[in-house]
């Protein structure tokens, strides 16, 4: 009886998200997943971490795997380093599950912040790292 009884409840909790995420997708709400690694591969993030060595880092990327969105759209990578803008970049998206990337060349000691947003500009996620 407890194994029926736990077997609902998981399969339930799995049902909950799932219609999370639909509900999510039909209000236009996006979300996203943010990581940071030196390599990609398949299109998924090798070692992902959130400290890197300036002296041993050649190429950052910023990997994020959007969700909720409806057919074609853009979203931005905005990088800051201590607070002030270093880069933006303008992605198109085609998918409610879509991983995409941008990177940063020589990064420099310092706090740096990855801002996720909508094409109307709305942040929807953010990652943090820093570079020593």
């Amino acid at each position: 009886m407890l194994a029926k009884v736990t077997a609902t409840l998981i399969v339930s909790a799995f049902a909950l998200v799932g219609l999370a995420e639909r509900a999510r997708a039909e209000e236009g709400g996006l979300a996203a997943e943010v990581k940071f690694c030196e390599k990609l591969e398949k299109f998924k993030p090798v070692d992902p971490k959130t400290t890197f060595s300036s002296a041993e880092t050649k190429k950052l990327y910023g990997w994020t795997l959007i969700t909720g969105g409806k057919g074609a759209f853009t979203v931005n990578h905005t990088w800051l380093k201590n607070g002030k803008q270093v880069f933006k970049h303008t992605i198109n998206v085609k998918g409610s599950r879509y991983p995409t990337w941008s990177f940063l060349r020589s990064v420099s000691k310092g706090s740096y912040k990855l801002e996720v947003s909508d094409e109307a500009g709305k942040v929807f996620a953010t990652g943090e790292f820093t570079v020593n």
